[in-house]
C-alpha cells in the first residue's frame, strides 16, 4: 500500500546558459555557457518531494517510447518511487530553458506524452493502492478526472488537486463534480480567480468554500499565501531567500510541504510554515525537486518563524 500517489507530468528539464545572444544566427552552431538536466513535471516534483519526507510515495506519468522516457523510468526507479506508467506514441515531455546573463530566462515547452490522461490509463490507475491521492496540473478531459476523483472518494483516499490554469478556466460550475469530492484545493492567485470569475481573494475563498473543498490554499508568490480551513482564513508571509535561483517547481514545493505536514496530521499554520519553508529551498537551487526539505530539515530554527495572520469569515 502506497502513501501517497501523484498523477500528473512528467518531463526532462534542461536549463541551458549563455552570457548573450550576439552570436545567435540562422543555420549556425551557438556554443553554451553551460548545460544542466533535471527531472521535472509536476508528478515527478511531488513524487520525489513526499518521498525525501519518508511517505512510500508512488506516480502515474505518461512517457513516450524513447530514451528520455527510459532515463526517467529508471532514475524514479533508483530513488524508490514506485513508478506507474503508460507508454505514448507522442516523444516524452521536454522543457527547455535558455537562461541569457543569468537574468533572462527564454522557457521552451514540449509537452507531449504528458499533456492528457485517458480513459486507458484510468483502468491503470485504478487498480493502485495509496492512502491519498495528489492530483497535479494537467490538459485533461474533466470527465476523465471525475472518474479517477470518484474512485478514490468511494474508497475514503484523501484527495489533493493542484488543477492547472486550463481547468480553473472552465469555471466552477464544470468542476462541482470534482471540487465536492476534494479534500484540499491548491492554486496559485490567476488559477483562483479565473476559477471563481472574482478579483478579490476573500470573495473568491467564499465562493470556493462553497463548491466543497475542505481546505482552500491560494499561493501568492512573494505576497505569501492565503488558506481557508472552516472559518477561518489565514495569511501566511514567506520566508527571505538567501539567493534566488530557480522559481521553476516552487509551487510544487509549497503543495509537498503543506500536504505533507497535513497528511502527518501537523496544524493548518503548521503546513503553511512547511509549504513556505519547501518552495524557498527549492527557489534557492536550480532544479524543480533538487531540494526537497527532509522531515528533520523543517526542525532546523531558520524555518521555525513565519508571520502568519488570522480571521474569521
Amino acid at each position: 500500500m502506497n502513501d501517497i500517489l501523484t498523477i500528473g507530468s512528467a518531463t526532462l528539464d534542461i536549463f541551458a546558459f549563455k552570457q548573450t545572444l550576439n552570436d545567435f544566427q540562422p543555420n549556425f552552431k551557438v556554443d553554451l555557457d553551460k548545460l544542466d538536466i533535471f527531472l521535472g513535471g509536476g508528478a515527478v516534483n511531488t513524487a520525489l518531494g513526499f518521498r525525501k519526507i519518508g511517505f512510500k510515495t508512488a506516480t502515474y506519468i505518461q512517457v513516450g517510447r524513447d530514451l528520455i522516457g527510459d532515463f526517467i523510468l529508471r532514475e524514479l526507479k533508483k530513488k524508490k518511487i514506485n513508478v506507474y506508467f503508460d507508454r505514448s506514441r507522442k516523444a516524452t515531455a521536454i522543457s527547455f530553458i535558455l537562461r541569457v546573463s543569468n537574468k533572462d530566462d527564454y522557457p521552451f515547452v514540449w509537452r507531449g506524452a504528458s499533456s492528457v490522461l485517458e480513459f486507458k490509463d484510468v483502468k491503470k490507475i485504478k487498480k493502485i493502492k495509496t492512502k491519498s491521492l495528489y492530483l497535479g496540473p494537467s490538459l485533461t478531459k474533466v470527465l476523465i478526472l471525475k472518474s479517477i476523483v470518484q474512485h478514490f472518494k468511494k474508497q475514503n483516499v484523501p484527495i489533493i488537486w493542484n488543477p492547472s490554469f486550463y481547468h480553473a478556466s472552465l469555471g466552477i460550475s464544470q468542476l462541482k463534480s470534482i471540487l465536492q469530492n476534494v479534500n484540499i484545493l491548491i492554486l496559485n492567485k490567476k488559477e483562483c480567480q479565473s476559477l471563481t470569475e472574482k478579483e478579490d481573494l476573500k470573495e473568491s475563498l467564499k465562493v470556493l468554500k462553497e463548491a466543497g473543498p475542505e481546505i482552500v490554499v491560494v499561493t501568492l508568490e512573494k505576497e505569501g499565501s492565503l488558506c481557508m480551513f472552516r472559518d477561518f482564513v489565514l495569511r501566511a508571509d514567506i520566508f527571505p531567500e538567501r539567493q534566488i535561483v530557480d522559481r521553476t517547481g516552487a509551487g510544487d514545493a509549497f503543495a509537498v510541504g503543506f500536504t505533507s505536514a497535513i497528511l502527518l496530521g501537523k496544524d493548518i499554520k503548521t503546513a503553511l510554515v512547511w509549504g513556505s519553508a519547501n518552495a524557498t529551498s527549492i527557489i534557492e537551487s536550480l532544479g524543480a525537486n533538487t531540494s526537497h526539505l527532509s522531515k528533520k530539515d523543517y526542525n532546523k530554527l531558520r524555518w521555525q518563524k513565519l508571520t502568519i495572520r488570522e480571521w474569521k469569515i
